[in-house]
């Protein structure tokens, strides 16, 4: 569980929304795979939907993070 107050811009989790002042709380995981000891790669998922709802957002209004495309 990943809990903050939204006091300032998270272009990573929300990119081009303003800062809202309200706390959040959501369910977050880390999908992480390895390459005998060495951490090969990791993904980090959350519920977005839920998220946008407890800042006070419109789902359709908030634009999905995306990483760098393969």
């Amino acid at each position: 569980m990943v809990s903050f107050s939204h006091d300032r811009e998270l272009p990573w989790l929300l990119p081009g929304v303003e800062p809202t002042f309200r706390r959040a709380e959501v369910l977050a995981i880390a999908v992480v795979g390895f390459d005998r000891t060495r951490i090969r790669s990791q993904r980090v998922l959350w519920d977005h939907a839920t998220l946008a709802g407890q800042l006070g957002l419109r789902t359709a209004t908030v634009p999905a993070a995306t990483g760098p495309a393969r």
